[in-house]
């Protein structure tokens, strides 16, 4: 039990996701004392404990997790909850009950403001680090409570938007869009992989037809966000048009999933070009070094001499204006090439790893997982699988 509280307290002072556990007979084991109020939590969550993962989310402001785990072959429930940040609205409002206990500002300062697909993946984490089993996202059931007005199951698209049970649903979508706003295209990668299609919510009886209808939305969100993050609309619509214009000749799902795919790297490309020329010169200079290097053996020294600048300013400023640190971004577009090798040329994984400058096989392996989430064996045998 000390290991388990040990890794719920470490677990707050890094993330400030407040946890409480709770012994087989619903006693409060740890801590003690709990600035958040669960009584109404607990009320309604112990009359739903067929779950084993059970995420409770109140008026889209506040999400409580419940989870029941067997650690050192005693049963425990662990109780975690954050307040929900939406993209359109950061500041969601606190329940009464919290505030009436302490000050609005001294609980947003101690108690983390979190998308939902972050909270959702702590739960995760959380889970896996204590039973030391897979939980797969989709195990984790999750209900919407209401406190003014009752959710309406019958209208399909609410539901869809409301609830977690398809990929497409609203904090998803923030997600994947938040991700392509920021630059951070590996991240996009990783959403889309977790589309099934077999999950998807049908607007239509023509699974084509509503995939196509689902893309248009999509191309139409990001047309907008180029536009907004400096893209010219000129270049913007053209993209856009040439790309809805493809869409009359598609004939299957494959066809579809494929340009699709290319589609968000024609965008991402056309919005990471723009965003080039907004970056300072010294910047520019880095990521130009980089982009052309990427079989060298890159190092900040490197980067430091090339650019004349200190270490300090030169990291500063390339983590303010690119979104992360120079190293990140060596080992992404280092992990991008790789995957590229991999997919597009005979050589070997020892071949890719020396070609690219990596100090070792494990090295490699070890990066290419972290920005692909699989190993690249893993990697090549999934794509050639799909294809």
């Amino acid at each position: 039990m000390k290991t388990l509280i040990s890794i719920i307290d470490e677990l707050y002072n890094t993330l400030h996701i407040p946890c409480v556990i709770f012994d087989k007979d619903l006693q409060l084991i740890h801590p003690k004392i709990t600035i958040i109020d669960m009584k109404q939590f607990l009320h309604d969550v112990f009359l739903m404990t067929y779950h084993q993962v059970h995420i409770l989310v109140y008026d889209h402001s506040i999400a409580y997790a419940r989870m029941q785990v067997t650690y050192e072959k005693q049963d425990y429930m662990i109780v975690c909850a954050c307040i929900l940040n939406d993209l359109q609205n950061p500041h969601q409002n606190l329940p009464e009950s919290w505030i009436k206990i302490v000050p609005e500002s001294m609980i947003r300062s101690h108690i983390a403001s979190l998308h939902f697909m972050a909270f959702q993946n702590f739960v995760k984490m959380l889970y896996e680090m204590t039973t030391h089993e897979y939980l797969p996202l989709q195990s984790i059931h999750v209900d919407y409570i209401q406190s003014k007005q009752v959710k309406k199951k019958d209208d399909i698209l609410t539901h869809r938007r409301m609830t977690q049970e398809t990929p497409d649903y609203y904090h998803f979508e923030q997600s994947l869009l938040k991700a392509y706003q920021d630059g951070h295209f590996y991240k996009v990668k990783a959403l889309l992989n977790q589309i099934d299609i077999k999950d998807t919510q049908l607007l239509t009886q023509n699974i084509l037809q509503d995939l196509i209808y689902k893309v248009v939305s999509f191309i139409t969100l990001i047309t907008r966000i180029n536009i907004q993050e400096g893209v010219s609309s000129e270049l913007a619509f053209s993209l856009s048009d040439a790309t809805l214009n493809k869409l009359s000749y598609i004939t299957n799902i494959q066809e579809l999933i494929t340009l699709f795919q290319q589609s968000i790297y024609d965008f991402y490309h056309q919005l990471n070009e723009t965003k080039k020329d907004h970056y300072s010169l010294h910047v520019y200079k880095c990521i130009h070094y980089i982009d052309t290097h990427l079989y060298d053996k890159i190092s900040l020294s490197h980067l430091v001499e090339h650019t004349g600048l200190s270490e300090s300013y030169l990291s500063a400023a390339f983590k303010k204006e690119v979104g992360e640190t120079m190293t990140h971004y060596i080992q992404r577009k280092k992990a991008d090439e790789a995957a590229r090798l991999l997919l597009f040329t005979n050589k070997s994984h020892i071949e890719i790893s020396c070609l690219l400058n990596y100090s070792s096989q494990s090295n490699f392996i070890q990066i290419f997982k972290k920005y692909k989430h699989m190993t690249p064996k893993q990697y090549q045998q999934s794509h050639l699988k799909d294809h």
